[in-house]
């Protein structure tokens, strides 16, 4: 046991083996005490960044794994596209399951009508073609080949174009080539 005085006097007790008397100054007592309370923090600093990132790897890798796991169960459901899983997300947000697995969201009959429904409205604007702010009537006339379908032949042969033919630059010379290429496709044998 070690006991100080007013004076700086250290006295050391080794369990009755004898003792040790050693004799410092004030001013070197409580410079040796700051060096071993510098000492102390330093070590308790080190073992708390030595644990740390072991905590933030496990921690990480954890998180990783999980999002493989997330991912891999929405791909085997089918839930392959950004729209998909945005739909699902909204979904358990707007149905109070926020927290809960993909598993039982997908076992719920009411997710899975309205995800076919989602499913059903998303193939229709596809086939259609129909964009948001665009009038309807589809992409036929944007399209060479309805233009062309569209063309009537004069008395001379020569193909007469409607009046409506818009005056797109890029439309009229896909139209251009279309009509190129079916000219040198038209032979009257397969030899020539």
């Amino acid at each position: 046991m070690i006991e100080s005085n007013q004076d700086g006097v250290v006295d050391e007790n080794n369990d009755g083996e004898g003792s040790e008397e050693i004799t410092l100054k004030k001013g070197e007592y409580s410079k040796l005490n700051e060096t071993i309370g510098s000492l102390k923090r330093e070590l308790k600093d080190l073992k708390k960044v030595n644990e740390t990132p072991k905590n933030q790897e496990e921690k990480k890798s954890d998180d990783v794994v999980m999002k493989k796991l997330y991912d891999m169960s929405l791909k085997m459901a089918g839930i392959t596209t950004d729209d998909d899983v945005e739909f699902l997300e909204k979904w358990k947000r707007d149905n109070g399951y926020e927290n809960a697995d993909v598993e039982s969201v997908l076992g719920k009959k009411g997710f899975q009508t309205e995800f076919a429904d989602f499913r059903t409205a998303k193939q229709n604007a596809i086939s259609t073609d129909v964009k948001g702010g665009e009038k309807g009537g589809g992409s036929g006339d944007k399209d060479a080949d309805y233009w062309l379908s569209r063309a009537t032949k004069n008395s001379e042969g020569k193909l007469m174009f409607p009046e409506d033919l818009p005056n797109d630059y890029k439309l009229r010379a896909a139209i251009v080539d279309k009509m190129i290429a079916s000219t040198e496709s038209t032979a009257q044998f397969y030899n020539q």
